[in-house]
């Protein structure tokens, strides 16, 4: 109380640091983990491009010899979005330097009879199977992109010719999940003779990687993209960059723990009359060394709560905001880190006013 404005610069700088290596050392590691733990062992890990139409069959029968239980070959298409509503597209949403005109813009799209995987059904209803009229389905994204609604009608550009299906649906994609996905599903009983090529996603265990290799030779202009390198590849930069975070934030919290060191500096003169003063009343040497200790403890304990309480609300709030995972705070890394605050706190105190302490009170009353 008597040193008020100090308190709070050392709690502050010690907090703010303490919080900060706690997001980057326990929180994102942790969200990081949940996320894998998230993806089901038999999550896709591997992708096939530019597969044609002739060779469908066989590429079916080599992924089935692999191991793949079902290989789902989906038609691949790419045209330009003519008009919405009649009208040229137009997106809600503009980039600067972005005239937000999309008619000359490419269109990636699929078709399919029946309702994909790993999508959820948000508005409207998806057509029947013996159907063929023009429909399509929107991804929730992409028709929030173009303020797309049910209702709404589409003239794409497929191959020479142009169709206008209406919007009959509205879905959600899990990109997660890693299967294909698409912005644009139309039926596939109205989209006529469009050019295409066909992609799969699928699982293989690892190290069945080689396997696809006679599959490449035999079809030169098949490409497989393998995930789980990518994956690993990604990981690694991931982790290299929050190595390096984290040696710049253990500064950061050693800068803190210099905050302390530099305010008891500022305070010395203060603090050696003080003691001078209660040793000649007959304070003990032990009694003032635990008054230090209770008082940089009280503080590293404040700023421990500080620290992990706003590290843990940051965490859920950044999980559940932009990762949409349902993250746990960590509590024991969370409180270990906490305690080594504590820990900073009662060292530096301490090693700041040891020598104060020592100060014979006659030569620290001399001096006033």
């Amino acid at each position: 109380a008597r040193r008020r404005g100090l308190a709070v610069v050392q709690l502050v700088g010690l907090s703010l640091s303490l919080c900060a290596l706690l997001l980057l050392a326990v929180v994102g590691p942790g969200l990081l983990g949940q996320w894998r733990e998230r993806l089901p062992p038999d999550t896709p890990n591997h992708f096939l491009l530019n597969v044609q139409r002739d060779q469908a069959e066989a590429v079916e029968q080599a992924l089935r010899g692999m191991g793949v239980a079902d290989p789902d070959l989906q038609p691949f298409g790419t045209g330009r979005l003519v008009a919405i509503n009649g009208k040229p597209p137009q997106r809600t949403a503009v980039d600067e330097g972005d005239d937000g005109n999309d008619a000359d813009r490419p269109v990636n799209f699929s078709w399919r009879h029946t309702f994909p995987p790993a999508n959820t059904l948000l508005e409207g209803a998806f057509w029947s199977e013996t159907t063929d009229a023009a429909e399509a389905s929107i991804e929730q994204g992409w028709a929030g992109r173009y303020g797309i609604g049910l209702g709404d009608s589409l003239t794409l550009q497929l191959g020479e010719q142009e169709r206008t299906f209406t919007v009959t649906s509205i879905r959600k994609a899990d990109w997660d999940s890693f299967r294909v996905n698409f912005f644009v599903l139309l039926n596939a009983g109205a989209v006529g003779d469009a050019p295409y090529n066909l992609i799969s996603s699928f699982h293989l265990p690892s190290g069945r990687t080689a396997a696809l290799a006679p599959v490449v030779r035999e079809f030169p202009n098949v490409s497989v993209l393998e995930i789980d390198a990518l994956l690993e590849r990604v990981r690694e930069v991931i982790e290299r960059v929050a190595q390096a975070v984290q040696l710049v934030m253990g500064f950061s919290l050693a800068a803190g723990v210099l905050v302390l060191l530099a305010a008891l500096q500022a305070t010395a003169g203060e603090r050696r009359y003080d003691s001078a003063v209660l040793r000649t009343l007959g304070a003990r040497h032990g009694q003032l060394r635990g008054a230090v200790l209770v008082e940089f403890g009280a503080l590293g304990l404040a700023a421990a709560l500080l620290a992990v309480s706003a590290a843990a609300v940051i965490g859920v709030l950044v999980s559940r905001q932009l990762f949409e995972l349902a993250l746990s705070p960590p509590w024991p890394a969370l409180l270990a880190g906490g305690a080594i605050g504590i820990a900073l706190s009662l060292v530096a105190g301490w090693s700041g006013t040891r020598a104060i302490l020592r100060t014979l009170p006659m030569l620290a009353l001399r001096q006033y």
